[in-house]
C-alpha cells in the first residue's frame, strides 16, 4: 500500500474539480495559484489556460493541447 501525504491528496482532489467547473479552476487561480506537485501545477496551468479559452473543459481537447506543448 503507497502512503499518500495530505497535500498530495489536496491537490490530487483539487485538480479532479478544476477539471469539472470552471469557477473553481478561477477560484484557484485567483487565491492559491500554485501547487507543490511540480506535475500538478503544470496540469493546473493548462486547466486555466484552457479555461480562458472556453467555457467548459472537454477533456480529450485539453489532452490534445497537453500533447502539443511537448
Amino acid at each position: 500500500i503507497q502512503m499518500v501525504d495530505k497535500y498530495n491528496k489536496a491537490e490530487h482532489d483539487l485538480l479532479f474539480y478544476m477539471l469539472n467547473s470552471k469557477e473553481v479552476a478561477l477560484k484557484y487561480e485567483a487565491k492559491a495559484g500554485f501547487m507543490y506537485n511540480d506535475q500538478y501545477r503544470v496540469i493546473a496551468s493548462y486547466i486555466i489556460d484552457y479555461y480562458r479559452k472556453h467555457n467548459q473543459l472537454v477533456f480529450l481537447n485539453l489532452f490534445h493541447l497537453s500533447v502539443l506543448h511537448y
